[in-house]
């Protein structure tokens, strides 16, 4: 049987290579016929249709003892690796590096902050600036993450005025706190004047980062 297959394949096989008419349209169907009689005439037994049979089982047995576990989970190792580097081209650092831009631009306008808690405000404002979400709640939980110790209706009530004049496009307030911490030692501070003067940065860190957020588009 092994014999008449592969002469019949080759027989088969040297037709469609001496035929002459033209080969642009008749390939694709003539590949699959080959296909197919190879697969009619191949004397190896095909995937079993039943796993339930004692030859599936003798077959699958084979698979399991062939499969080489080391090696396939040294190839999706490497694929992985593969994949993560691409993505690192795609995407590469910008959001580090904007944050770190914005880290330094605060540093730089309020040079008496930590900064701990500039990195700290950064990182939350970039995180928030394009979601949408009420200027207030963005100033309530950007200052929430440096100063935990308050709770959200406090900061709130604090926030309120300063959220509405910037909605307004007043920038008094906002211009009073900065000018307010730039003279003061924060040290100093009291715990209501700190979360007032961190709202005002948490607004700043905000508007920078809408900015950069508009620019990297």
């Amino acid at each position: 049987m092994v014999v008449h297959f592969y002469s019949i394949s080759a027989s088969y096989e040297s037709t469609m290579a001496n035929d002459s008419r033209p080969s642009h349209s008749a390939e694709p169907p003539m590949n699959a016929e080959l296909d197919l009689l190879h697969s009619i005439l191949d004397p190896r037994p095909t995937y079993p249709w039943n796993p339930y049979t004692p030859d599936s089982e003798a077959y699958l047995a084979e698979l399991e003892a062939s499969w080489d576990e080391t090696g396939t989970v040294d190839a999706i190792a490497a694929g992985w690796q593969m994949l993560s580097a691409q993505l690192d081209t795609l995407w590469p650092t910008a959001p580090i590096e904007r944050a770190a831009a914005l880290a330094t631009a605060l540093a730089q306008q309020f040079t008496t902050l930590p900064d701990q808690m500039l990195n700290t405000l950064a990182d939350q404002a970039l995180a928030l600036a394009n979601t949408g979400r009420p200027l207030i709640d963005q100033l309530v939980q950007s200052v929430q993450a440096v100063l935990m110790g308050w709770d959200k209706e406090d900061l709130e009530a604090l926030a309120r005025p300063l959220a509405y004049s910037l909605r307004d496009g007043r920038s008094e307030i906002l211009d009073l706190h900065i000018r307010a911490l730039q003279q003061s030692d924060w040290a100093a501070l009291s715990e209501v004047e700190k979360a007032r003067l961190s709202l005002a940065v948490a607004s700043v860190a905000l508007n920078q980062a809408a900015e950069l957020g508009k620019s990297s588009l």
